[in-house]
C-alpha cells in the first residue's frame, strides 16, 4: 500500500508561507471598541 501525503504537504507549505510574512498590527484597533469584522474565531474546516 502506498500513502499519498500531498494534502499534508500542501498544508505544511501554506503554514510556512504564512509565517514568512506575519500580519502587521492595526494602530487604529482598540480593545475598548473592537471591530467585529476583524475579531473572532474562524472555522477553516468548512
Amino acid at each position: 500500500m502506498i500513502c499519498d501525503f500531498t494534502y499534508i504537504d500542501d498544508i505544511v507549505e501554506a503554514i510556512v508561507r504564512v509565517n514568512d510574512e506575519p500580519a502587521a498590527p492595526n494602530p487604529d484597533w482598540s480593545g475598548d471598541h473592537p471591530d467585529p469584522a476583524t475579531s473572532g474565531v474562524h472555522n477553516l474546516t468548512t
